[in-house]
């Protein structure tokens, strides 16, 4: 069968989870600020096996999955941050919960971002034209002491036989030692003129802050369209 996907996206299906669908937490993350998102607190060793019960895929080259790689900060807890699926970012990483807040913030403000928390994660809808493409962000601020950030993100397509989402495509951002903005693209030369089909993105972040690892992921809305 003749692979219509672009050759030059076609080394992200070495790293492309195969069947594996994926679930979210519960309902009830802090999207714009004001109450904290609820969390689970877990050794980072734990972290990985823990993101990948949930169905969240944690590739191999980030420091959740080789916390001791010589490169990777030393950190001994990641908080997990629970996604939900509305419009809007996953904030994470709550300010309050290092027990002070920062003098300033600084740095573009992304929409809807409150300063309450050191970092969020945007999944965009997806864009589903003669490709099905999904765009992925990852900001923290500046002066709160981030020192540490990396982030990927999944095209997901549905599959009613199972009902389960499956990845098409990811993409990987980091690390960078430092506050910033991260972004990237995932597609998939879809083709499916006939067929109306259904598409989400998932946006990860993994970002350290004064020493706690923090782990934040979005969903975003669901596209169901044509591809050809």
């Amino acid at each position: 069968m003749f692979n219509r996907r672009r050759a030059s996206t076609a080394l992200f299906l070495a790293v492309a989870t195969s069947g594996i669908g994926v679930a979210a937490f519960p309902a009830g993350a802090a999207r714009h600020g004001g109450e904290p998102p609820p969390v689970a607190r877990v050794p980072i060793s734990q972290a990985a096996a823990q993101l990948e019960s949930l169905g969240i895929r944690v590739p191999p080259q980030s420091c959740l999955a080789t916390p001791s790689a010589q490169r990777c900060p030393r950190v001994e807890e990641v908080v997990i941050a629970r996604p939900t699926s509305d419009e809007g970012p996953t904030n994470f990483a709550e300010i309050s919960d290092q027990g002070r807040r920062p003098a300033a913030v600084t740095g573009e403000r992304p929409a809807n971002h409150s300063p309450s928390f050191a970092c969020g994660v945007l999944a965009v809808t997806p864009l589903v034209d003669v490709q099905a493409w999904s765009r992925h962000k990852h900001h923290c601020w500046a002066s709160v002491g981030v020192t540490w950030m990396e982030m990927w993100g999944d095209l997901l397509r549905w599959n009613a036989s199972d009902g389960r989402w499956y990845t098409l495509d990811n993409c990987y951002r980091g690390p960078f030692p430092g506050a910033t903005m991260q972004e990237c693209v995932a597609n998939y030369d879809c083709y499916h003129p006939t067929a109306l089909r259904r598409y989400r993105g998932a946006t990860s972040g993994y970002a350290v802050v004064r020493g706690i690892g923090y782990f934040g992921t979005d969903y975003s809305p669901t596209e169901e369209d044509y591809c050809d």
